[in-house]
């Protein structure tokens, strides 16, 4: 590929992800873009190789909810358009809800539940993250004999006072979920 075909080709992707004026945009830098349109252009970068299946891990973190819903209706449209399976991979239940047919939900490294979306959202328990979190701790294995219970860090890399068997942190649970 020259390097015309290639800002050719760049320029189209941008314009696919909805970066207005993609033609002259192509030439700016990283910190000229808000945090949606850098998140829009990473896609673009994914969408270019024609891939079967994108991994977005976390694609929606430290936007605001008007820009993370624009995210998650150009990833919706993009699945669609390109034929491409994604891979969403977050904390955040509610673009589960929005985005994924299935999900694999993960805790302190370990898979605790595979479900439909709807039937995972179907029970009261795991309707919103919180009772998820709460009913992963529930699940998470117990300490193998003389473990003990490991203090878990908090934010800030300080321990909590919260214990979690099995030596795990108290983070919340991760959703793997396919599209």
């Amino acid at each position: 590929m020259t390097a015309q075909q290639a800002r050719r080709r760049a320029v189209e992707m941008l314009q696919k992800v909805g970066i207005p004026d993609a033609a002259r945009r192509v030439n700016d830098y990283p910190h000229q873009f808000s945090g949606g349109q850098k998140q829009r252009i990473v896609i673009a970068m994914a969408l270019a190789l024609e891939p079967d299946v994108i991994i977005a891990d976390e694609p929606t973190t430290a936007l605001d909810v008007t820009v993370q819903a624009e995210i998650l209706e150009l990833l919706r449209d993009l699945r669609a358009e390109f034929g491409t399976a994604i891979v969403l991979i977050t904390h955040n239940m509610g673009v589960v809800a929005d985005l994924a047919d299935r999900v694999a939900v993960m805790f302190d490294g370990e898979l605790i539940e595979t479900a439909s979306v709807r039937e995972l959202f179907a029970s009261r328990s795991t309707s919103t993250p919180r009772n998820c979190s709460r009913r992963c701790r529930a699940s998470a294995h117990r300490p193998a004999p003389g473990r003990g219970h490991r203090r878990a860090r908090g934010r800030g890399g300080r321990a909590s006072d919260h214990r979690v068997p099995g030596g795990g942190s108290d983070a919340r649970p991760s959703a793997l979920s396919t599209t």
